[in-house]
Formats: structure tokens, C-alpha cells, sequence
């Protein structure tokens, strides 16, 4: 399943070795670059492999895409090992288990067909799962992220497609309250859910960034108690949800008086969620909010064709908050 680069794929470059990597990247190894705070290169966040070790401690490494050789500090840099995966049968989650055995972060998907069998993939730990491109590179299954509530878990280039639950889900209840990694997800497509096709609750730190949200059965972006979604990038899209027709889901949806959907200030609700059925392309028993350049946070004004008034904890077809919490529970996992 996990295999290395073959080198006439790549282009020679040098990059310092980090001493908390130091005892597992090792020549033939997979590794993703990553140009440390204040550096700009373009091979940041671009995967290789490791094809020599130098005495004085630098790694020789080959990378794809046919990169040219860095023209920075050689010590601006640095390596994280990572799984490379090849499409198959229930591939993404013995990646995810291999990684967590062997202490690992990340995990790159080749493109093609990982097939889950519309099964729910649990990440518990904190993980960066990379996709050859989001037309590519296909995940059959969803992915559902549970952890500790400072833990992260990133996502981007791929397609989620076909998940018999959520699509996405950051919701993790134990001993009465909500925890669970934040979720990230940049350049995703999630199609054809289930249930909805993004559903967060009690955490805060969850983004959104060019992400297409499409034909979920429920609602396409659902945040419940506690929860709080950012969404930034013009390329963003919440179209064609609620195909199950039911009343009670939307395009975007906030289904408690704690839960928060932000808006970069380039967006608009309009602009973004379109063409949903159900109740509408969305409905409000929270907030819903554009942040500005400044990070300021403007309540946006209820036009009354909708579900609900944005910015406030009622309102929509079942008068408040309590409602929206018995649509949590029937999305939590």
C-alpha cells in the first residue's frame, strides 16, 4: 500500500534535519516539506524522498512537480515523515491506523479510488491527510474526528464522496460535554452525504477554505451547541443539500443559540449557498457573521425569506433553541 517516489520524478534539494524527526526519516523515507513561520518558498507543504544523508546531518531530498533548488537558509527548513498511500480497498483507514501506531502526522493520498465502502473513518489524534487533487485523489467513506479539543486535524485536495453519515464530523460527547480535534479543511469536496455533508459541534477552531459542499441528504454545512465554523475562499460553494426534502435542513445551518457559522469578509451568504432544498439555503438559531479585514464580526441583517433571523438564538420552524439541540443529537456521530 505506502510506497516511495520513483526519483526520476524529482529535482535535488537540501533541507537541515529536525531533531525531532531525526530517529525515523531515513534514505527512501516520504516527507513532506514545510518552510518554517516567516519563510516564503513554494515547495512549502510539497512531499518528496529522502535520498541522502549527509555527514554534516543535512537530508538530500528529491521532490516532485519538478521543483527548482531552494534559493533559502538551508536552516529555514524542515522535514515531516509521512505515509504515501495508494488507492484501494479501505486504504485511508489502515493509513490512519499504521500512522497512529508509528507516531506519524501525516498521510498522502494518491490519486484514485480510496474506497471506505461509505464507512466512517474515526481520527482521534492529530493528523494532516493530503490528497493528490481534490478531482483526483477520491475518498468512498467519511471521516469523523474525535481527539482532544486543542488537537487539529487537516484536510485538503481530495474528494469525500458517498459517506453512508456525515460527510465531515467534528463532534466527539464524553462525560457530558463536547470535545473532539478541530477540524480544517482546504480545497475539499464533500459530496453526496448521507446525512449532512459538514457537521461540527462544541469546538471553535474549525475552518473551511475553497470547499464545494454538494447533494448531502441533510443539511450542507450543520453547526451544533458550542460549535463555530469559519469559511473563507472565493471558490467556495454549498449547493443542491437537503435532497431528503425535509423542512428542517438547509444550505448552511446553525442549530443551537451557542452555535456560530463566520463568514470571510469576501462572501456572503448568497454568494456561497445556493439551489439547496429542504427549508432553504439557510437557517439561523445562532449566528451567522461576516468577519472584516479587521477581524470584526458584523451580525448579518435577517431578510425574512429564510429560516430563521441570523445573529440570535431563535426562531425557524421550531421557535428555538431547543429544537435546534434535538437536531444536534440526531447528527452528533
Amino acid at each position: 500500500m505506502f510506497r516511495t517516489f520513483a526519483a526520476a520524478e524529482f529535482q535535488n534539494t537540501e533541507a537541515k534535519k529536525d531533531n525531532n524527526t531525526e530517529a525515523k526519516i531515513a534514505v527512501g523515507k516520504s516527507v513532506i516539506y514545510t518552510a518554517r513561520d516567516g519563510i516564503t518558498d513554494t515547495r512549502s507543504g510539497k512531499t518528496g524522498v529522502v535520498k541522502k544523508i549527509m555527514d554534516d546531518g543535512y537530508y538530500m531530498v528529491r521532490f516532485d512537480d519538478k521543483l527548482q533548488p531552494l534559493m533559502t537558509k538551508i536552516t529555514d527548513h524542515e522535514l515531516v515523515l509521512i505515509l504515501r498511500v495508494a488507492p484501494g480497498l479501505n486504504s485511508l483507514s489502515k493509513a490512519v491506523k499504521e500512522a497512529k501506531e508509528a507516531d506519524i502526522t501525516a498521510i498522502y493520498l494518491e490519486n484514485g479510488t480510496h474506497d471506505e465502502k461509505g464507512e466512517i473513518v474515526v481520527i482521534d489524534f492529530p493528523l494532516t491527510i493530503i490528497g493528490g487533487s481534490k478531482d483526483g485523489c477520491i475518498i468512498i467513506g467519511g471521516l469523523l474526528m474525535k481527539g482532544k479539543k486543542e488537537d487539529d486535524v487537516n484536510v485538503s485536495d481530495l474528494t469525500l464522496r458517498g459517506s453512508g453519515r456525515n460527510g465531515v464530523c467534528g463532534s466527539h460527547y464524553v462525560n457530558g460535554s463536547f470535545n473532539g480535534a478541530s477540524i480544517h479543511l482546504d480545497n475539499v469536496s464533500v459530496e453526496n452525504s448521507g446525512w449532512s455533508g459538514v457537521y461540527v459541534d462544541g469546538t471553535k477552531r474549525n475552518t473551511m477554505k475553497n470547499c464545494n459542499v454538494s447533494h448531502s441528504k441533510y443539511s450542507g454545512l450543520a453547526v451544533g451547541s458550542g460549535g463555530l465554523m469559519t469559511i473563507s475562499g472565493k471558490d467556495t460553494t454549498i449547493q443542491h443539500n437537503c435532497t431528503d426534502g425535509d423542512d428542517d435542513d438547509y444550505g448552511l445551518r446553525t442549530s443551537g443559540s451557542s452555535s456560530s457559522i463566520h463568514l470571510a469578509s469576501s462572501l456572503t451568504i448568497e454568494t456561497i449557498s445556493k439551489n439547496n432544498g429542504g427549508g432553504g439555503n439557510y437557517e439561523c438559531r445562532g449566528t451567522i457573521a461576516i468577519v472584516d479585514n479587521e477581524g470584526t464580526i458584523i451580525p448579518i441583517e435577517d431578510d425574512g425569506e429564510e429560516g430563521g433571523p441570523t445573529g440570535g438564538p431563535t426562531g425557524g420552524p421550531t421557535g428555538g433553541p431547543t429544537g435546534g439541540e434535538d437536531y444536534a443529537l440526531r447528527l452528533r456521530f
